[in-house]
Protein backbone atom coordinates (compact mmCIF):
# COMPACT_ATOMS: atom_id res chain seq x y z
CA UNK A 1 0.00 0.00 0.00
CA UNK A 2 1.42 3.38 -0.97
CA UNK A 3 1.59 6.50 1.15
CA UNK A 4 -0.07 9.79 0.28
CA UNK A 5 0.79 13.30 1.54
CA UNK A 6 3.13 11.95 4.19
CA UNK A 7 0.47 9.88 5.97
CA UNK A 8 1.17 6.24 6.86
CA UNK A 9 -1.17 3.79 5.17
CA UNK A 10 -4.04 2.92 7.57
CA UNK A 11 -4.51 -0.71 8.51
CA UNK A 12 -7.99 -2.09 7.96
CA UNK A 13 -8.25 -3.19 11.60
CA UNK A 14 -7.61 0.38 12.78
CA UNK A 15 -10.26 1.72 10.42
CA UNK A 16 -12.87 -0.79 11.57
CA UNK A 17 -12.24 -0.65 15.30
CA UNK A 18 -11.02 2.93 15.80
CA UNK A 19 -14.43 4.47 16.63
CA UNK A 20 -15.24 1.66 19.07
CA UNK A 21 -11.93 2.04 20.87
CA UNK A 22 -12.44 5.79 21.17
CA UNK A 23 -15.94 5.24 22.58
CA UNK A 24 -14.61 2.68 25.08
CA UNK A 25 -11.88 5.04 26.26
CA UNK A 26 -14.35 7.92 26.60
CA UNK A 27 -16.68 5.70 28.65
CA UNK A 28 -13.77 4.78 30.93
CA UNK A 29 -13.12 8.48 31.51
CA UNK A 30 -16.76 9.47 31.92
CA UNK A 31 -17.62 6.71 34.41
CA UNK A 32 -14.53 7.47 36.51
CA UNK A 33 -13.06 3.98 36.06
CA UNK A 34 -9.77 5.31 34.72
CA UNK A 35 -9.41 7.69 37.66
CA UNK A 36 -10.24 4.85 40.05
CA UNK A 37 -7.43 2.81 38.48
CA UNK A 38 -5.06 5.78 38.68
CA UNK A 39 -5.74 6.25 42.40
CA UNK A 40 -4.68 2.72 43.32
CA UNK A 41 -1.02 3.72 43.56
CA UNK A 42 -0.02 0.91 41.22
CA UNK A 43 -1.42 -1.82 43.46
CA UNK A 44 -3.86 -4.26 41.81
CA UNK A 45 -7.50 -3.76 42.84
CA UNK A 46 -10.38 -6.19 42.53
CA UNK A 47 -12.98 -5.42 39.83
CA UNK A 48 -15.77 -5.06 42.42
CA UNK A 49 -13.71 -2.49 44.36
CA UNK A 50 -13.01 -0.50 41.19
CA UNK A 51 -16.71 -0.67 40.26
CA UNK A 52 -17.65 0.66 43.69
CA UNK A 53 -15.14 3.52 43.47
CA UNK A 54 -16.38 4.46 40.01
CA UNK A 55 -20.04 3.94 41.04
CA UNK A 56 -20.78 1.65 38.12
CA UNK A 57 -22.04 -1.91 37.86
CA UNK A 58 -19.75 -4.90 38.16
CA UNK A 59 -20.65 -6.00 34.64
CA UNK A 60 -19.87 -2.54 33.30
CA UNK A 61 -16.51 -2.48 35.05
CA UNK A 62 -15.64 -5.91 33.64
CA UNK A 63 -16.51 -4.74 30.11
CA UNK A 64 -14.45 -1.56 30.33
CA UNK A 65 -11.49 -3.29 31.98
CA UNK A 66 -11.40 -5.89 29.23
CA UNK A 67 -11.39 -3.09 26.66
CA UNK A 68 -8.64 -1.17 28.46
CA UNK A 69 -6.62 -4.36 28.55
CA UNK A 70 -6.98 -4.74 24.79
CA UNK A 71 -5.83 -1.13 24.36
CA UNK A 72 -2.78 -1.81 26.53
CA UNK A 73 -3.89 0.64 29.25
CA UNK A 74 -4.79 -1.87 31.99
CA UNK A 75 -3.57 -5.31 33.03
CA UNK A 76 -4.80 -8.09 35.24
CA UNK A 77 -2.56 -9.75 37.81
CA UNK A 78 -1.95 -10.11 41.51
CA UNK A 79 -5.63 -10.70 42.17
CA UNK A 80 -6.82 -7.50 40.55
CA UNK A 81 -6.38 -4.78 37.92
CA UNK A 82 -3.91 -1.91 37.58
CA UNK A 83 -2.78 0.60 34.98
CA UNK A 84 0.07 -0.38 32.68
CA UNK A 85 3.08 1.93 32.25
CA UNK A 86 1.49 3.03 28.97
CA UNK A 87 -1.77 3.92 30.72
CA UNK A 88 0.04 5.90 33.43
CA UNK A 89 2.09 7.75 30.81
CA UNK A 90 -0.93 8.66 28.73
CA UNK A 91 -2.84 9.99 31.74
CA UNK A 92 0.16 11.93 33.02
CA UNK A 93 0.62 13.54 29.59
CA UNK A 94 -2.65 15.42 29.98
CA UNK A 95 -5.88 13.71 30.95
CA UNK A 96 -7.94 16.87 30.44
CA UNK A 97 -6.72 17.40 26.89
CA UNK A 98 -7.27 13.74 26.05
CA UNK A 99 -10.79 13.83 27.49
CA UNK A 100 -11.68 16.87 25.40
CA UNK A 101 -10.34 15.24 22.23
CA UNK A 102 -12.27 12.04 22.96
CA UNK A 103 -15.51 13.92 23.57
CA UNK A 104 -15.18 15.65 20.22
CA UNK A 105 -14.10 12.51 18.37
CA UNK A 106 -16.86 10.25 19.69
CA UNK A 107 -19.59 12.78 19.02
CA UNK A 108 -18.39 13.17 15.44
CA UNK A 109 -17.65 9.50 14.70
CA UNK A 110 -21.29 8.55 14.93
CA UNK A 111 -23.02 11.70 13.69
CA UNK A 112 -20.84 13.60 11.24
CA UNK A 113 -18.57 11.13 9.50
CA UNK A 114 -21.52 9.23 7.95
CA UNK A 115 -22.30 12.45 6.07
CA UNK A 116 -19.00 12.27 4.18
CA UNK A 117 -20.62 10.17 1.46
CA UNK A 118 -23.31 12.78 0.87
CA UNK A 119 -20.71 15.57 0.98
CA UNK A 120 -18.57 13.76 -1.59
CA UNK A 121 -21.52 13.39 -3.96
CA UNK A 122 -22.60 17.02 -3.69
CA UNK A 123 -19.10 18.46 -3.65
CA UNK A 124 -19.18 20.36 -0.39
CA UNK A 125 -20.16 20.52 3.26
CA UNK A 126 -23.76 19.39 3.72
CA UNK A 127 -24.00 19.27 7.50
CA UNK A 128 -27.43 20.32 8.83
CA UNK A 129 -27.31 23.71 10.54
CA UNK A 130 -28.20 22.43 14.01
CA UNK A 131 -25.63 19.66 13.85
CA UNK A 132 -23.01 22.08 12.57
CA UNK A 133 -23.67 24.33 15.58
CA UNK A 134 -23.33 21.36 17.91
CA UNK A 135 -20.10 20.30 16.22
CA UNK A 136 -18.75 23.84 16.49
CA UNK A 137 -19.61 23.96 20.20
CA UNK A 138 -17.82 20.66 20.79
CA UNK A 139 -14.86 21.83 18.75
CA UNK A 140 -14.59 25.04 20.80
CA UNK A 141 -14.79 22.99 24.01
CA UNK A 142 -12.05 20.62 22.84
CA UNK A 143 -9.80 23.51 21.78
CA UNK A 144 -10.49 25.18 25.11
CA UNK A 145 -9.24 22.09 26.91
CA UNK A 146 -6.07 22.09 24.81
CA UNK A 147 -5.62 25.80 25.55
CA UNK A 148 -5.88 25.06 29.27
CA UNK A 149 -3.00 22.59 28.97
CA UNK A 150 -0.89 25.35 27.38
CA UNK A 151 -1.32 27.89 30.20
CA UNK A 152 1.57 26.78 32.41
CA UNK A 153 4.24 26.46 29.67
CA UNK A 154 3.04 29.69 28.05
CA UNK A 155 3.31 31.57 31.34
CA UNK A 156 6.78 30.16 32.02
CA UNK A 157 8.01 31.05 28.54
CA UNK A 158 6.58 34.57 28.57
CA UNK A 159 8.02 35.22 32.02
CA UNK A 160 11.45 33.98 30.92
CA UNK A 161 11.51 36.17 27.80
CA UNK A 162 9.75 39.30 29.07
CA UNK A 163 10.56 39.18 32.76
CA UNK A 164 8.07 39.02 35.64
CA UNK A 165 6.79 42.57 35.07
CA UNK A 166 7.19 42.71 31.31
CA UNK A 167 3.81 41.24 30.41
CA UNK A 168 1.20 43.92 31.04
CA UNK A 169 -1.10 43.79 28.04
CA UNK A 170 -1.71 41.20 25.33
CA UNK A 171 -4.02 40.53 22.38
CA UNK A 172 -5.63 37.08 22.14
CA UNK A 173 -6.72 36.50 18.52
CA UNK A 174 -9.46 33.91 18.04
CA UNK A 175 -9.73 33.64 21.81
CA UNK A 176 -12.71 31.26 21.78
CA UNK A 177 -13.81 30.59 25.36
CA UNK A 178 -10.79 32.55 26.64
CA UNK A 179 -9.23 29.67 28.57
CA UNK A 180 -5.62 30.55 27.70
CA UNK A 181 -5.96 34.24 28.55
CA UNK A 182 -7.90 33.57 31.77
CA UNK A 183 -5.15 31.22 32.94
CA UNK A 184 -2.44 33.75 32.12
CA UNK A 185 -4.31 36.56 33.88
CA UNK A 186 -4.28 34.49 37.07
CA UNK A 187 -0.50 34.16 36.77
CA UNK A 188 0.07 37.84 35.87
CA UNK A 189 -2.23 39.70 38.32
CA UNK A 190 -1.34 43.19 37.04
CA UNK A 191 -1.87 42.42 33.35
CA UNK A 192 -4.91 42.93 31.14
CA UNK A 193 -6.00 41.17 27.95
CA UNK A 194 -7.91 42.08 24.80
CA UNK A 195 -9.79 39.07 23.42
CA UNK A 196 -10.85 39.05 19.76
CA UNK A 197 -13.16 36.60 18.03
CA UNK A 198 -16.25 36.35 15.85
CA UNK A 199 -19.24 38.30 17.19
CA UNK A 200 -21.32 35.24 18.17
CA UNK A 201 -18.33 33.71 19.98
CA UNK A 202 -17.73 36.95 21.88
CA UNK A 203 -21.39 37.14 22.90
CA UNK A 204 -21.38 33.63 24.35
CA UNK A 205 -17.86 33.68 25.85
CA UNK A 206 -17.85 37.03 27.63
CA UNK A 207 -20.46 35.67 30.05
CA UNK A 208 -18.09 32.86 31.05
CA UNK A 209 -15.18 35.01 32.23
CA UNK A 210 -14.28 34.12 35.85
CA UNK A 211 -15.07 36.95 38.25
CA UNK A 212 -11.48 37.06 39.48
CA UNK A 213 -10.22 38.20 36.04
CA UNK A 214 -13.35 39.69 34.40
CA UNK A 215 -12.39 43.30 35.15
CA UNK A 216 -9.09 42.87 33.32
CA UNK A 217 -10.63 41.46 30.11
CA UNK A 218 -11.73 43.52 27.10
CA UNK A 219 -13.73 41.70 24.43
CA UNK A 220 -13.61 42.85 20.79
CA UNK A 221 -15.72 41.26 18.03
CA UNK A 222 -13.96 40.96 14.71
CA UNK A 223 -10.60 39.93 13.28
CA UNK A 224 -6.97 40.92 13.73
CA UNK A 225 -7.13 42.53 10.27
CA UNK A 226 -10.25 44.60 10.91
CA UNK A 227 -8.69 47.46 12.83
CA UNK A 228 -5.44 49.29 13.44
CA UNK A 229 -4.15 48.28 16.85
CA UNK A 230 -1.03 50.43 17.18
CA UNK A 231 2.08 49.23 19.01
CA UNK A 232 0.34 48.60 22.31
CA UNK A 233 0.83 44.91 23.15
CA UNK A 234 3.61 43.06 24.94
CA UNK A 235 2.38 39.78 23.47
CA UNK A 236 -0.02 38.48 20.85
CA UNK A 237 -1.57 35.03 21.27
CA UNK A 238 -2.53 32.89 18.28
CA UNK A 239 -3.92 29.72 19.80
CA UNK A 240 -5.50 27.12 17.47
CA UNK A 241 -6.44 29.74 14.85
CA UNK A 242 -3.84 29.53 12.08
CA UNK A 243 -6.02 27.25 9.96
CA UNK A 244 -8.59 30.06 9.84
CA UNK A 245 -6.12 32.69 8.61
CA UNK A 246 -6.75 33.38 4.89
CA UNK A 247 -3.15 34.55 4.54
CA UNK A 248 -0.49 33.88 7.18
CA UNK A 249 1.66 36.77 5.98
CA UNK A 250 -1.20 39.25 6.52
CA UNK A 251 -1.75 38.00 10.07
CA UNK A 252 1.92 37.96 11.01
CA UNK A 253 2.55 41.37 9.47
CA UNK A 254 -0.37 42.83 11.45
CA UNK A 255 0.91 41.11 14.60
CA UNK A 256 4.37 42.59 14.06
CA UNK A 257 2.84 46.05 13.70
CA UNK A 258 0.84 45.67 16.93
CA UNK A 259 3.73 44.47 19.11
CA UNK A 260 5.90 46.71 21.20
CA UNK A 261 9.62 46.55 20.28
CA UNK A 262 10.40 43.80 22.79
CA UNK A 263 7.10 41.97 22.33
CA UNK A 264 6.48 38.26 21.83
CA UNK A 265 4.26 36.37 19.41
CA UNK A 266 2.85 33.15 20.88
CA UNK A 267 1.77 30.44 18.43
CA UNK A 268 -0.08 27.46 19.89
CA UNK A 269 -1.46 25.04 17.33
CA UNK A 270 -1.86 21.54 15.98
CA UNK A 271 0.10 21.23 12.79
CA UNK A 272 -0.54 18.93 9.86
CA UNK A 273 1.99 16.27 8.97
CA UNK A 274 3.02 12.84 10.05
CA UNK A 275 2.82 13.79 13.73
CA UNK A 276 -0.12 16.14 13.35
CA UNK A 277 -3.85 15.60 12.90
CA UNK A 278 -4.94 12.09 11.96
CA UNK A 279 -6.24 11.88 8.44
CA UNK A 280 -9.82 11.37 9.64
CA UNK A 281 -9.81 14.71 11.45
CA UNK A 282 -8.50 16.44 8.35
CA UNK A 283 -11.49 15.00 6.49
CA UNK A 284 -13.75 16.28 9.26
CA UNK A 285 -12.40 19.81 9.01
CA UNK A 286 -13.02 19.83 5.27
CA UNK A 287 -16.54 18.50 5.88
CA UNK A 288 -17.33 21.33 8.29
CA UNK A 289 -15.84 24.00 6.07
CA UNK A 290 -12.67 25.39 7.77
CA UNK A 291 -9.34 24.91 6.11
CA UNK A 292 -7.19 21.93 7.20
CA UNK A 293 -4.40 22.53 9.72
CA UNK A 294 -1.27 24.36 8.62
CA UNK A 295 2.03 22.61 8.16
CA UNK A 296 4.72 23.60 10.66
CA UNK A 297 7.24 24.33 7.88
CA UNK A 298 4.82 26.73 6.15
CA UNK A 299 4.17 28.58 9.42
CA UNK A 300 7.90 28.83 10.15
CA UNK A 301 8.62 30.27 6.70
CA UNK A 302 5.82 32.85 7.08
CA UNK A 303 7.20 33.88 10.47
CA UNK A 304 10.67 34.33 9.01
CA UNK A 305 9.34 36.38 6.10
CA UNK A 306 7.79 38.76 8.64
CA UNK A 307 11.01 39.09 10.71
CA UNK A 308 9.96 36.74 13.53
CA UNK A 309 12.47 34.39 15.07
CA UNK A 310 11.24 31.44 17.15
CA UNK A 311 13.21 31.40 20.40
CA UNK A 312 11.35 28.71 22.31
CA UNK A 313 9.44 25.54 21.38
CA UNK A 314 7.44 23.19 23.60
CA UNK A 315 4.78 20.47 23.39
CA UNK A 316 2.03 21.16 25.96
CA UNK A 317 0.20 18.04 24.74
CA UNK A 318 0.92 15.32 22.23
CA UNK A 319 -1.31 17.14 19.71
CA UNK A 320 -0.10 20.72 20.08
CA UNK A 321 3.07 22.77 19.81
CA UNK A 322 3.78 26.07 21.55
CA UNK A 323 6.16 28.50 19.86
CA UNK A 324 7.37 31.85 21.21
CA UNK A 325 8.82 34.25 18.64
CA UNK A 326 10.39 37.70 18.74
CA UNK A 327 10.94 40.27 16.03
CA UNK A 328 14.45 40.44 14.60
CA UNK A 329 15.88 43.93 14.83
Amino acid sequence: MTRSSGWPAPRLERVLLGPMRAALLEASFETGLLHALARTGGRPRRPDELARRARISGAGAALLLAGLQELGWARRGGGGWSLTPLGRTELAAGAGALRGALDLTCALNWRLFPMLRRAARKGGAVVPRQLAREAEARRVAALSTLAGAAVAPAAAGLRQILGAGGLRRWLDVGAGAGRLSFGLLRRFPRAMAVLVDRPHVVRSSRRGAPAVVAERVRWRPGDILERSWGREFDAILLSQVLSEAPDLDDWFARAAAALRPAGVLLVHDTFAGRRGFPLALQALLMLLGPRPPRRAADVMRALQRNRFQVVRKQRPTRWTQLWLARLRR
